[in-house]
């Protein structure tokens, strides 16, 4: 397991054009899912790398939408318009997108990547050209982060549908993906409103509370605390 734990620096091999075609297949066929790690702190990839390596098919799906909510949080910590995040976020997506995390993904690259997109087509115009045949982008194009209000109905949706869930894992995983990726698109809401930049998710008290009772109803305790620590 050590070629992917060598990685601390996050995706700053990713510029070599190799690597890229090598790490979008791995990450699109899934067969790889620890290529990820590197993404994640140092501290934390063992702790990951265990999970998954211990993980079975009825536990998969919890361990994977818990690794891809950290790699979300992580990101977050690197400043708006850093290139690794950029290439991070575009080929993350079609797993946010599986695991209902697709509209954290969409704020996301709104908020601290799309600048980057201009930059790279007149400086970079051959990684340009590549992230635009492997249709990268795509999504980001036609998934447009513009409407918050439609997004943010998205999400009360999906914790509607979650609740009426049987399976009490699934229920989990989805109350789990929905709650951080409305708490996250609250927050984007927020600073539009105020104008200002802020590093905390910081809400009102209706939606503070709506989000809150969601959260509530997150039985595993370890999805519940993280959950909880994005509010």
């Amino acid at each position: 397991h050590k070629k992917y734990l060598q990685y601390q620096e996050a995706f700053s091999h990713l510029i070599i054009e190799d690597n890229l075609d090598e790490m979008i297949i791995n990450i699109h066929s899934q067969k790889e899912l620890l290529l990820l790690l590197n993404i994640l702190p140092q501290s934390l990839q063992q702790l990951y790398y265990n999970a998954m390596m211990t993980s079975t098919n009825d536990t998969n799906s919890f361990s994977t939408v818990l690794f891809l909510s950290q790699c979300l949080i992580h990101l977050e910590h690197f400043e708006k318009g850093d290139f690794n995040i950029y290439l991070a976020v575009l080929m993350l997506y079609p797993l946010l997108k599986e695991y209902m995390l697709e509209n954290y993904g969409l704020i996301f690259y709104q908020e601290k990547c799309s600048s980057l997109t201009s930059v790279i087509e007149k400086e970079c115009n051959t990684l340009y050209e590549w992230i635009q045949n492997s249709k990268l982008l795509d999504p980001f194009i036609t998934d447009q982060a513009q409407d918050l209000t439609k997004l943010i109905s998205i999400e009360y949706n999906r914790i509607h549908e979650a609740r009426q869930s049987i399976e009490s894992q699934q229920k989990n995983c989805r109350l789990f993906a929905a709650s951080i990726s409305l708490a996250r698109l609250l927050q984007s809401k927020y600073r539009g409103r105020r104008c200002t930049t802020i590093h905390t998710i910081a809400i009102d008290s209706i939606e503070s509370k709506a989000l809150y009772l969601t959260i509530k109803d997150i039985l595993d305790p370890v999805l519940r605390i993280i959950a909880l620590s994005t509010i």
